[in-house]
């Protein structure tokens, strides 16, 4: 899956990334977390606790 979404966003120019953007802020997550905070909050974020979350789920997903 994330794959495809690299292959579809790869290289893109400034329209494709605003769509993008525009499809990541409707999504559920982000609906919540804007309404939890401004956006001149910062968080850091750790990537390689997102991406074992990420890894945890697919595999989920493969043996559900």
């Amino acid at each position: 899956m994330l794959d495809n979404i690299r292959r579809e966003w790869a290289g893109s120019g400034p329209e494709k990334f605003r769509e993008l953007m525009k499809f990541v802020y409707a999504t559920a997550p982000m609906i919540e977390a804007q309404k939890k905070h401004k956006p001149e909050d910062k968080a850091s974020l750790d990537l390689q606790l997102e991406h074992k979350k990420n890894v945890d789920r697919i595999r989920e997903i493969e043996v559900g």
